[in-house]
């Protein structure tokens, strides 16, 4: 199974169509998710047919920020268990093999993060099949992951 998670930063920009277009030359991944597509769902859906995917999953952007996408091949039957602006959580079974997959968009303000570590801590302590979590956190986990920027206070990663 392959899985791409990519924070594209708006699909409206002739930069980001052009690598989506070579990724997907030169890998037709089982799942893509795109995290910050910044566009409606009717603009996304265009994009489904020459990505090579039957199924996807939307979150419309709130504003001019947010936005997820979610696409998958249909040998996977996927079922949506819960979807909101930080996290789709799917159920995945391919034959006799069933597991779980939350894609995960964390909260770019600091503050708000909590409420997606408690979210998926509340997922988790439900699940007994094989559970993956992908997706573009916005956190470290210690400084050593930091690249600029001040040094923050080792205290501040305890949370994550």
């Amino acid at each position: 199974m392959s899985v791409m998670s990519w924070n594209c930063q708006g699909l409206g920009s002739t930069w980001t169509i052009q690598n989506l277009k070579e990724m997907r030359r030169e890998h037709f991944l089982d799942f893509m998710f795109l995290l910050e597509t910044k566009n409606y769902s009717n603009h996304v859906l265009k994009m489904k047919g020459w990505l090579g995917y039957e199924e996807c999953h939307l979150v419309d952007p709130e504003g001019l920020s947010g936005g997820l996408a979610l696409f998958w091949k249909s040998s996977y039957e996927v079922e949506i268990l819960q979807s909101d602006k930080r996290i789709i959580d799917i159920k995945v079974k391919l034959g006799s093999l069933s597991f779980f997959i939350s894609f995960v968009y964390g909260d770019p303000v600091r503050h708000l993060r909590q409420e997606v570590w408690e979210k998926l801590t509340d997922i988790g302590s439900l699940r007994e099949e094989a559970w993956l979590v992908v997706g573009d956190l916005n956190e470290l986990m210690n400084n050593s992951e930091n690249l600029g920027g001040p040094l923050r206070d080792e205290a501040s990663f305890y949370p994550f």
